[in-house]
């Protein structure tokens, strides 16, 4: 029987026999480890990864070449992977997925680990991040931007959304056969013809105050005030009673075209502009010299116009100059040139008859046998 020394000893004997045969064989699994990882490392995989975003190309990636990827699924946005297929080995995959993107990666074991590149300074991807997050972020937002309507605006040549604009171009001016800015005007059904012009100078309230015999716009007959007529897009001082603008003093040679804006803007420009806005745009760009006569009569005789223009223009290097100059007449009508009005006895045409025995200055009438009236020298 063996002492309780002997026993203790025999024990201790077996434990570091086991501890040597385990430390022996790890030391021998571990040649065998480095050589599978190398085996790994070597081994070519069939790859068939689209072209996406880089987060979810590496995905696919550790999904199919088999290994686990760690990284910051946030650096990556905004960055783009291209297509990679073929039997390729892993690093060869991940080195052709990473290509341009500023990351680089290497295989340690069964996980993918990926670091920034050194050779490509930080800030450069974040710019590129930056922009290309903007461009994303601009694309979502004008998928989900609702409809903005702009009832007013003051951006030069943007008119309010639901306003129609007239224009009439040099070749329309020319066409209408008028020789005035304001008749020109006058062929708009827009434009009411009773507001102070040449034609109403006499016989009603708007000629009482048109001292100046001047022309002016009068948009669906709300008053000439209602109306804001602009050059250029610039406003003109009030020529005058009731501050209307006299479009008569503006030749019609020196006119390019003509905007009309016939609805209610008073949220862009104004109360002045309550029945609406017309721009007289000028021919400020006119280069040379050209001269206009002109003739006309009515078809039953009387009335006769005639005009005369001159329009000088020329550019330098830093400026440019346009003068323009005009000169109308225009013979009257009278009353006797027409046959209608000759009389005032309608009574042959169904009318009635106008005629009195009144008359400036007064007429002495004796009343008797025979009545007699004697004119007043």
């Amino acid at each position: 029987m063996k002492s309780k020394t002997t026993k203790r000893h025999d024990r201790r004997r077996k434990l570091a026999t086991a501890l040597i045969s385990g430390a022996m064989g790890a030391v021998a699994a571990q040649p065998a480890f480095a050589q599978d990882v190398q085996q790994i490392s070597d081994e070519r995989v069939a790859f068939d990864i689209a072209a996406q975003p880089l987060s979810s190309a590496l995905s696919d990636y550790a999904r199919q070449a088999g290994v686990n990827a760690l990284y910051y699924s946030e650096r990556l946005h905004g960055l783009s992977a291209p297509a990679v297929e073929g039997d390729l080995t892993r690093q060869d995959a991940l080195d052709r997925l990473l290509l341009g993107s500023g990351y680089g990666g290497r295989i340690n074991g069964a996980n993918l680990i990926l670091v920034q590149d050194a050779s490509r300074p930080q800030r450069d991807s974040a710019a590129t991040n930056g922009a290309e997050t903007a461009n994303e972020e601009g694309a979502t937002a004008s998928d989900d931007q609702e409809e903005i309507v702009v009832t007013g605006t003051r951006i030069r040549g943007a008119a309010p959304a639901g306003s129609h604009v007239i224009t009439l171009d040099r070749e329309d001016i020319d066409q209408t056969g008028r020789s005035t800015v304001q008749e020109v005007l006058q062929t708009l059904p827009q434009n009411f013809g009773g507001s102070q012009n040449e034609a109403t100078q006499e016989g009603t309230q708007n000629a009482r105050s048109n001292f100046t015999y001047g022309s002016t716009v009068d948009l669906r007959g709300l008053g000439a005030d209602a109306t804001l007529t602009l050059v250029d897009g610039h406003r003109l001082a009030p020529a005058g009673v009731g501050g209307y603008i006299d479009i008569s003093t503006i030749p019609l040679s020196a006119v390019e075209r003509v905007e009309v804006l016939a609805d209610g803007a008073s949220a862009a420009y104004g109360a002045d502009a309550v029945a609406g806005v017309v721009n007289l745009i000028l021919r400020d760009d006119f280069e040379g010299a050209e001269t206009g006569l002109r003739f006309g009569v009515t078809s039953q005789g009387g009335a006769s116009e005639r005009s005369f223009s001159q329009l000088l223009g020329t550019s330098w290097r830093t400026g440019h100059i346009m003068g323009a100059y005009e000169f109308r007449e225009r013979d009257e009508l009278n009353m006797l040139d027409r046959p209608f009005l000759a009389s005032a006895n309608f009574t042959d045409r169904g009318g009635t008859d106008f005629r009195g025995t009144r008359s400036n200055p007064g007429n002495i009438i004796r009343i008797g046998t025979t009545t007699v009236s004697l004119p007043i020298p």
